[in-house]
């Protein structure tokens, strides 16, 4: 929704920015908080090219989205597509490590009677029907309707992924490891204990490697 964007637009170093969903609820609420005249907004047709010449961009950036597409090569292939030669894509991901499984972007699908009960409760039936049984857009809340899952990649698998569709694998590392488990304590504790569970978040994202993992990637042909 635009807030990663907005904060690289406000560095004044970059000729041109361009932000890409397949969601154009969220793409409307990008254009609201960010007027740079140097940053554009394309929605892409899921299943479909990106609208964006090839070889033209310098700098990808993926972050916390690979995890939503079904068809992982094909999306990686159309980004190689769109890199200039020896461009580069910087990609985070969920991590597959031992708390994985407390993955709550799986909640509505492990439990979706659970999950369809304390949503429409919560903002109702219309409002859970646009979102997770007739989107626009092909989705299941943010994640693609066929993909059924959000994903966790363990490093070597990534690597794997990467080489298929002609990156190469420069640079990587992570944070967290009990990631999982503290922010699923701190979404449902009261407000006046959340900064505590932040705190520890924080400490947690400092000393371990594994929860989100990021890759940094070279177009090499």
């Amino acid at each position: 929704s635009g807030e990663f964007i907005n904060v690289i637009s406000q560095s004044k170093r970059q000729k041109e920015l361009i932000g890409v969903d397949v969601n154009g609820d969220i793409l409307e609420i990008a254009k609201e908080t960010n007027k740079d005249p140097k940053t554009k907004w394309v929605l892409v047709q899921k299943g479909m090219r990106i609208p964006i010449s090839s070889e033209s961009i310098d700098i990808i950036t993926m972050t916390e989205v690979l995890e939503h597409i079904y068809n992982k090569n094909s999306i990686l292939l159309e980004l190689n597509r769109i890199l200039k030669h020896k461009g580069l894509l910087m990609v985070t991901v969920p991590g597959n490590h031992l708390f994985s499984f407390l993955d709550m972007g799986n909640f509505k699908f492990v439990f979706p009677k659970i999950h369809k009960f304390f949503y429409i409760r919560k903002y109702g039936k219309e409002k859970y029907n646009y979102r997770y049984v007739n989107n626009p857009f092909g989705l299941v809340g943010d994640i693609e309707k066929e993909a059924g899952w959000h994903y966790q990649f363990s490093r070597k698998e990534f690597k794997i992924l990467a080489e298929e569709n002609n990156f190469e694998l420069i640079q990587y590392g992570g944070i967290g490891f009990f990631f999982r488990i503290l922010i699923n304590i701190e979404y449902f504790t009261p407000n006046f204990f959340k900064p505590i569970f932040r705190k520890l978040i924080n400490l947690d994202n400092f000393l371990f490697s594994k929860a989100q993992i990021y890759f940094i990637l070279r177009k090499i042909n």
